[in-house]
This record gives structure tokens, sequence and C-alpha cells, in this order.
């Protein structure tokens, strides 16, 4: 019983080395259909965990597009678009955590929308501290219909991304695979509980029997 016991207990520790990866989490739009279009995501998208919405109000200027949707460049995938040309102002996506704990950005793609449409055009990240201080910033041309991965390894323990495209009236831009992770806040006050993939459950699952054995042999 001894060795059976620690054999689960190596088990169960590799299944949590394995479940840390999972505290990442990702917003990939593919919980819509691949039919979806304007106006649908129009009112934010949560997925995952994670918060997508604009602020500008009005009629529809940004949304899902469906993988099937023959217009737009959607990179064969479901992506989110927002629209140049329909704010005097730049339009601001604001991304965040469904239950407010920091968020920890760690790449986005991004690209445009219409295929052929002129180009660069400037798309501004901006990540403002959880705990205050100065706001982080990365400027990425998107041109070209090649969604390119942009990595953001500063964009760390932030209250929310604001993501801005920038002037660019003649540039509908899209984004897709937003990959962050669970942040915390620097000086360790607290941890935020992440969504629980299927890993992390499985090595939750592999504790409760490991107590469950336990108490099995004490009333043997």
């Amino acid at each position: 019983m001894k060795r059976s016991a620690g054999f689960c207990t190596r088990v169960a520790l590799v299944w949590i080395a394995l479940a840390l990866p999972a505290m990442a989490q990702v917003m990939d739009f593919e919980n819509f259909p691949n039919t979806a279009d304007c106006p649908d995501g129009a009112a934010g998208v949560t997925q995952n965990g994670l918060v997508l919405d604009d602020a500008t109000g009005g009629s529809p200027d940004s949304c899902v597009f469906g993988s099937a949707n023959p217009g737009p460049n959607t990179n064969g995938t479901n992506v989110f678009g927002w629209c140049g040309t329909c704010n005097p102002q730049p339009l601001v996506l604001t991304l965040r955590r469904q239950d407010g704990a920091p968020i920890t950005l760690l790449s986005i793609d991004l690209s445009n929308l219409g295929p052929g449409e002129p180009g660069p055009a400037p798309v501004v990240l901006t990540g403002y501290p959880a705990l205050g201080g100065t706001p982080v910033t990365l400027t990425h041309n998107i041109g070209g219909d090649s969604y390119t991965t942009v990595n953001t390894p500063q964009f760390q323990n932030l209250s929310r991304v604001e993501i801005a495209l920038q002037n660019s009236p003649d540039i509908d831009a899209g984004l897709d695979n937003i990959r962050t992770q669970a942040g915390a806040f620097l000086f360790g006050s607290t941890e935020p509980v992440p969504v629980m993939g299927p890993v992390l459950l499985g090595a939750m699952g592999v504790l409760l029997l490991l107590v469950g054995a336990r108490r099995l042999r004490q009333r043997t």
C-alpha cells in the first residue's frame, strides 16, 4: 500500500506540473459559429474567462467574423474585426479578465481585415498595471493579408489591455488568438484562481483519489 501510495503521489506531482500551463487562457472566438458576421459579438465577447469589448456604442463597429464568411480575411478561423472608418477617433478595444484579477498578455495575432487593404496601419497596445504606475505600450504596423503573432513579454500583471487602431480610416483590422495567463499582484498579495482546463481538473481528481485512499487505509 505504501508503494502504491508513493506511485500515486508521483503521478499527482506530474499532473500538477502539467497543470501549470493550464493557467494560460486563449480567446480564439471559436465559441461562435463559423458563419458569424456583424453584429455577432458586437456587444463584447466573453470566452475562457476573458472579456473583449469596445465602449464606442452605436452601430456595430467591432464583431466576430466566422471562418465561412467569404468577405473578410479570416485566416481560415474565426476572428474579431474592428472598423477603421466608423469613428473620427481611434476605436479602442479593451481586454480584461472576467474575474477582475490581473492579466498577463503573452501574444496576439493581428492583420488587415479586408484582403488587399492599403497599409501599413499602426495598432497600439496599451497595458495598465494592476497596482498603478506607468502604462506599457507596443505599436505593431499591420499590412498585407497574413496574421502576424505579436509577442508581448512586457505586458505582465495588468488590470486591462487597450487595443487601438490609430487614425487609419482606410483600414479595418482583425485579431485572433489572444494568449494570456493569470497575473499576480507584484508584491504577492493576491494570487488569482485560473480557469480550470482538463489538465488542472485531472490533477485535482488525482489528489482527491489520494485523499480517499489514505482515509480508506486509516479505517482498515
